[in-house]
């Protein structure tokens, strides 16, 4: 195993991580707003919906992917990992440029994540598929 796969797979394994941790983040924030505002807990699965969607699965993606790609030797790893990163790297730029005010911690946290995975994407083109 070399190194460039090692460090394919700890990219992967960080952006998963850092996905879920933000997932958590916002997920406790919504929760918190839900109970200071006295609100119907039905609006948080909304909130599980769009970190399902948004954070989670592409995260998870990634991780699974780069995996995939390095230890298993398979170009479907490659796949998800291109086809996760775009997504987040596109809902990035939409979010950046469409929403109104957000929070610096939450545009440094999506910039963060869509950064790590930008760099999962790299490492998994420059591995070859070769032994």
């Amino acid at each position: 195993m070399t190194i460039v796969r090692k460090l394919e797979v700890f990219s992967g394994v960080t952006t998963c991580v850092i996905g879920l941790a933000m997932a958590g983040y916002f997920l406790r924030i919504d929760l918190e707003t839900a109970r200071r505002l006295d609100l119907d807990y039905s609006e948080i699965v909304l909130g599980l919906i769009g970190a399902l969607l948004f954070f989670i699965t592409p995260a998870v993606l990634i991780g699974i992917g780069s995996y995939v790609h390095a230890f298993r030797r398979r170009s479907e790893g490659r796949l998800m990992v291109i086809i996760a990163s775009l997504f987040l790297t596109f809902t990035f730029v939409q979010i950046f440029f469409t929403t109104g005010y957000q929070s610096v911690g939450v545009i440094q946290a999506r910039f963060v994540l869509t950064i790590a995975a930008i760099a999962t994407l790299i490492i998994s083109l420059i591995v070859s598929d070769r032994n």
